[in-house]
Parts: structure tokens; C-alpha cells; sequence
């Protein structure tokens, strides 16, 4: 058998530490083989290992620019705001139930609860669609007190009408 020359082990094992050394041995110019000091390694592998987290860094930063300008460019949902909108409708009349003697009643009792089931149709849309499309529609609490608003408004209704009910018979 035919043993491995030294000079092509050298060869081989330097080429795997570093390729100026590999020049070196091909050329055979060499006096003695430079081995990589362990402190180059060292301090190579810091610097691959700080460009690594600094691209990191900036892949985060930048994910986080992202979320601010979605953010940004969030709009109120307009049903919420009608929805909303409908159910302080309905309470002022409530309110005006409440403490005026009106008159026109039975009319504004049901102006009430019509604007109160449209306050929860409304307000019940556009919480759905915020759900689907979080990223562009904000308004998650107004539709939300649209909701509160409505309920409260058909669950008033249902008690007067409960209660004229009970006074009549």
C-alpha cells in the first residue's frame, strides 16, 4: 500500500483552516505552515455572530414600522360610529321619556327602540368586520358600546311593554 505523502496531508488539512495557507502549499513557498490562531477564529466568529444579531435588530425594527404605519392607516369603521351614534340617539329619548312628560309617548317609545335595534344591527356589522380586518379598521370599542347601547334600549322596551301589559289587565 501506498502511504499519504506528508506534504498532501498538511495540504489538506490547511486548505480546511484557511485558503491563503492552501496558496502557501501549492506554490511550495512555504517555509513553515501558518496555523490559524484560535484567537482569529474567535474573533471572526464574534464578528459573524454581532452582524447576525445586528440584522436581526433590524429585522425587528423594521417588523415594528410595519406595525406603527398599519396603525397609522387604520380607519375608524364607519358603522361603528353609526351604530354608536344611534344608540345615544335612542337614550336622549329615553332620557326625555324618563324626566318630560311627553305628550307623544307611545311615538317615542317606539322611535327608541327602532333607533336602539338599528344601534345593535349596526354596531353588531361593524364589529364582525373589524374582526375580519383587523388590520384596517379600528373602532373595536365603539361598536362595542353601540352594542351595549342597543341592548340596553330593546331591553328597556320589552320592560315597558312587560309593564304596561301588567297595568292594564
Amino acid at each position: 500500500m501506498n502511504a499519504p505523502k506528508p506534504n498532501l496531508l498538511i495540504f489538506f488539512l490547511c486548505l480546511l483552516f484557511t485558503p491563503s495557507i492552501a496558496e502557501g502549499l501549492e506554490s511550495e513557498s512555504y517555509s513553515k505552515p501558518n496555523l490559524v490562531s484560535t484567537e482569529h477564529v474567535q474573533s471572526r466568529l464574534k464578528k459573524r455572530l454581532n452582524h447576525d444579531l445586528s440584522l436581526r435588530k433590524a429585522k425587528r425594527q423594521i417588523k415594528q414600522l410595519r406595525k406603527k404605519t398599519e396603525k397609522d392607516n387604520q380607519v375608524i369603521h364607519p358603522k361603528a360610529i353609526t351604530g354608536l351614534m344611534l344608540g345615544l340617539a335612542g337614550t336622549g329619548i329615553l332620557i326625555s321619556l324618563l324626566f318630560f312628560a311627553a305628550p307623544e309617548i307611545v311615538f317615542l317609545l317606539i322611535l327608541y327602540t327602532v333607533l336602539s335595534l338599528l344601534a345593535l344591527v349596526f354596531s353588531s356589522m361593524a364589529l364582525n368586520e373589524i374582526n375580519k380586518k383587523p388590520g384596517k379598521f379600528k373602532g373595536r370599542g365603539l361598536a362595542i358600546l353601540g352594542m351595549l347601547l342597543g341592548v340596553l334600549g330593546i331591553a328597556f322596551f320589552i320592560y315597558a311593554w312587560i309593564a304596561s301589559r301588567s297595568l292594564s289587565i
